[in-house]
């Protein structure tokens, strides 16, 4: 398995390849780990069990000369020569040249292997796939955890996916997409974690046979914890915010509850863990609430994974205007069983499992946000449970163990 974050960094890039890499190794799967050698900060430690596989942590590619030009240059506090300097790195040199790593070292001691899943983003992953399938002769799945390349532009987020309209943007974009259709020419499966992002990639090869294999929760993540009952209704939100997600239908519906119950007003808190390496866009109307809203930087897992179990709502945003964005953090929500605020921004993947899981509540309106958050701290203040009936067979679809099953089922008859 090939993945560019790994524990014990708690990246959410390496949150999928470590699932699968566990719970293919208790179907007895003999499991090996390729990646970066990068020493996460306290923050980012993730601290999980990673006996039952071998890991080989390797260096980056050492960047040449006018590589290490356009890679300092790009990031310049002056924007004309950033943006003119990483738009020169991405014509000129691989996707992702300044940190890629070099699997050389690991090539070489590797035999009898059956399979390769890469997982990308980053994108050069798949690339250097392809050249560890030529040399050991297997079998390649492609994991998309996110789009690559957005030729249907409801899937993609334009802070990821967006290079502009200006010239150099669409060579940009044109010499990305051939990477892409190389690549896929290489698999021999591919999967994704949505529909949608499924049908962009058959869009641009139909060849490759292509699932959806979902992210998910892990049972042994949320089982066996002390939890503590907070003096504040906390509703909770883990992870980056893109203006996409529309948070202002939060602040509205935080000016609704303080006009119509003042008690709940008082009494509930906003918890946003890891939005402040957000972009200030999407976050810079929360901070005018003061103590109503909490917002921090990444905090370590372990006491992200209790807060989020403490919660009283667990918060979710979908994205605006746009398809098949399937936060990973939603999956994880739904195996603690804890009502989930859906604030709905368009009709898609999300709302769907919601819907299908009967995990919580779909507000669309500011209006009917503060109703929810009213109506659940009635019951919450009298010492009640929020009343919602999850479909826990549903749920447990969406484990990781199960979502691992269907990626093995997928392609079991040609391993």
């Amino acid at each position: 398995m090939l993945s560019h974050i790994f524990p014990p960094h708690a990246h959410v890039g390496g949150r999928r390849a470590y699932f699968f890499a566990k719970y293919l190794s208790k179907m007895n799967y003999n499991v090996i780990i390729i990646t970066s050698n990068q020493i996460p900060k306290k923050q980012w430690e993730w601290d999980v069990d990673m006996s039952k596989f071998e890991i080989y942590r390797t260096n980056y590619k050492q960047l040449r000369f006018w590589q290490n030009l356009c890679s300092t240059l790009s990031n310049a506090k002056i924007p004309f020569i950033s943006r003119n300097f990483t738009r020169l790195g991405r014509l000129l040199f691989a996707q992702d040249y300044n940190y890629t790593i070099d699997i050389s070292s690991a090539i070489n001691k590797l035999s009898n292997v059956d399979l390769i899943i890469a997982t990308g983003g980053p994108w050069y992953i798949f690339e250097e796939a392809a050249k560890l399938k030529e040399k050991l002769g297997c079998r390649l799945v492609l994991d998309y955890r996110d789009v690559w390349n957005a030729l249907n532009k409801e899937v993609g987020i334009d802070s990821l996916n967006n290079f502009g309209s200006s010239f150099y943007g669409k060579l940009i974009e044109k010499k990305y997409l051939n990477k892409e259709k190389k690549c896929l020419g290489n698999a021999d499966y591919v999967i994704a974690v949505s529909s949608a992002i499924k049908q962009n990639i058959s869009s641009i090869s139909s060849r490759t046979p292509i699932e959806v294999v979902y992210n998910g929760f892990d049972e042994e993540e949320i089982k066996n914890r002390n939890v503590n009952q907070s003096d504040k209704f906390i509703i909770f939100y883990g992870g980056q915010l893109r203006v996409e997600q529309n948070v202002k239908k939060i602040c509205q519906a935080l000016d609704i509850i303080k006009i119509k119950s003042i008690l709940t007003y008082n009494n509930i808190e906003f918890q946003f863990l890891g939005s402040l390496i957000s972009h200030q866009e999407a976050i810079k109307d929360l901070l005018n609430y003061g103590e109503k809203i909490r917002v921090t930087d990444f905090i370590q897992k372990d006491q992200f994974l209790e807060l989020y179990q403490t919660a009283n709502i667990l918060l979710q945003l979908s994205y605006q205007d746009k398809k098949g964005i399937m936060s990973s953090k939603l999956l994880q929500y739904i195996g603690v069983r804890t009502p989930i605020l859906l604030v709905s921004n368009t009709e898609d993947c999300m709302e769907k499992i919601v819907r299908e899981t009967n995990s919580g509540f779909i507000c669309k309106t500011p209006q009917e946000i503060a109703d929810t958050i009213i109506k659940c701290y009635s019951y919450w203040q009298k010492g009640e449970r929020i009343p919602f009936h999850p479909n826990h067979d549903e749920i447990e679809k969406y484990s990781f163990e199960n979502q691992t099953k269907n990626l093995i089922s997928f392609i079991e008859n040609d391993i």
